[in-house]
């Protein structure tokens, strides 16, 4: 179980054979550059991006957007200093 959403998205992949933000990025009509954001955690999806992708993979627990709003409250407390 993933800890990160970085961490759930690069699982997701690996189940679906996604070897390449390049091919999930087309696949899914999401832009390459946000995608690996996401998953290094520099930037957080919007929740309506969450369940696009939740959707996508068939994940319909609520452990994406749990994982979301985890790396929303890290990066804030990151930029208070």
């Amino acid at each position: 179980m993933a800890t990160t959403f970085g961490g759930w998205l690069g699982e997701q992949m690996d189940r679906r054979g996604i070897r390449s933000g390049r091919r999930l990025a087309l696949e899914t009509g999401l832009d390459e550059q946000m995608l690996l954001d996401w998953q290094i955690g520099r930037r957080v999806p919007q929740p309506r991006e969450v369940d696009a992708l939740a959707r996508f993979f068939g994940d319909r627990s609520a452990e994406p957007q749990t994982l979301r709003h985890r790396a929303e409250q890290l990066l804030l407390a990151r930029s208070r200093g």
